[in-house]
């Protein structure tokens, strides 16, 4: 869905640097309930980049519960609680709903960030996820050059031949995201076909004849060194993922300033966009329902959200109150961005299956290795080929 996020965005905004209702209360936003010596285990599964955030609640949850045990694994299929900005649409029917939860704190949950079926809501927000170009404000204040704002000012910048234009990770999950994904948007496709990971043919090669102007002009390096790259000013842009750019920042030279251009992919006389993700939160039925409600209703109190965004310092996607906390500077500047009017916002819950991903990544690779067509390259993307 597209621009329904603004509103949501603004209000995240003066949640974050104010209370919640006008008063900084802690504790459940649920419904308070004392549970009694809860004993056994449940097993939690979590992108690496949020590891270490849920390893210190589950610490903390350890400490009021100790025969209760948390315990991260590597594996979604089993595991009793996911947390993911992937859910395949084949696990759907082994979800618990969570509807009795959502309608006494609908203030907790934007309704954008929900994941619904036939069952009802079966899974709510926790972290906001997005891919985009990534930039250092550093580099442009040393050589006095105009950061680009389009593909067209990225070609004819004379920074290219000093630096790499745009550097990714040899997956290229990001390209898709910050490139592939908006211009298709852009171009007349639906949401909900990147949700469902089912593409339109005339919006696709749209998309892949943009991305090559990248190729053409042979402004990307792949390469598993990206973030070194990065780091040490030696590439303009990096496309990749907001979660992995706020873990390096403390890598990055003194004096910089990192953001985003979401107009990076797009011609001067086009509205970007960004596509936003939740990491959404569900539950599996096999899962101990009493231990799971434990660790909704704890992970979701207010001392607890607050402690999440502080420390991982990624915007969440659900709300929470900083109160007299200071909103983290690389938070700010991320909703600076994406709150401006003449960015178009979608918000993407991903319903893809392992080959799903694998079609849509590989018709990425597949262009820029093989050397395809746009229109090759598409027909990879809509599951032509």
């Amino acid at each position: 869905m597209k621009n329904r996020l603004l509103p949501l965005l603004l209000a995240l905004i003066i949640t974050l640097t104010g209370c919640r209702n006008g008063s900084e209360s802690s504790g459940s936003v649920f419904s308070g309930t004392e549970f009694s010596d809860p004993n056994g285990t449940l097993k939690i599964f979590v992108r690496h980049d949020f590891k270490s955030s849920l390893n210190r609640f589950a610490a903390t949850l350890r400490l009021e519960h100790p025969n209760f045990t948390v315990e991260l694994t590597d594996n979604p299929y089993d595991s009793d609680i996911v947390i993911s900005d992937t859910v395949p649409s084949g696990d759907e029917n082994a979800l618990v709903p969570l509807d009795d939860i959502v309608a006494d704190y609908t203030e907790i949950f934007p309704s954008d960030f929900l994941l619904e079926n036939q069952k009802g809501i079966i899974g709510v927000p926790l972290f906001l996820s997005f891919d985009a170009f990534w930039f250092d404000e550093l580099i442009y204040r040393r050589t006095e050059a105009d950061i680009p704002a389009s593909i067209d000012e990225l070609i004819s910048s004379s920074l290219i031949d000093s630096y790499i234009p745009i550097c990714s990770d040899t997956s290229l999950s990001g390209i898709f995201w910050s490139a592939v994904a908006p211009v298709y948007l852009s171009s007349g496709g639906k949401a909900d076909d990147v949700a469902n990971g089912k593409f339109a043919r005339e919006p696709a090669v749209s998309a892949f004849e943009r991305l090559n102007l990248i190729r053409e002009n042979a402004l990307l390096t792949q390469t598993e060194d990206s973030e070194q790259l990065f780091t040490k000013n030696s590439s303009l842009f990096w496309a990749e993922n907001i979660s992995k750019v706020e873990r390096i920042q403390n890598n990055m030279p003194g004096l910089s300033t990192t953001s985003f251009h979401p107009s990076l992919i797009f011609r001067e006389n086009e509205t970007p966009s960004v596509v936003l993700r939740a990491h959404i939160l569900t539950v599996r039925e096999s899962a101990d329902m009493y231990l799971a409600e434990i660790f909704i209703k704890e992970l979701y109190s207010e001392s607890t959200l607050l402690t999440i965004a502080t420390e991982s310092k990624i915007p969440l996607a659900c709300k929470c109150s900083y109160g007299s906390h200071s909103l983290p500077q690389f938070a700010h500047t991320v909703y600076s961005v994406l709150a401006s009017p003449s960015v178009g916002l979608y918000n993407i819950i991903c319903r893809w299956s392992d080959s799903d991903k694998s079609r849509i990544y590989g018709s990425v690779s597949a262009f820029f290795n093989d050397n395809l067509s746009p229109e090759a390259a598409a027909d990879i993307l809509c599951g032509e080929q």
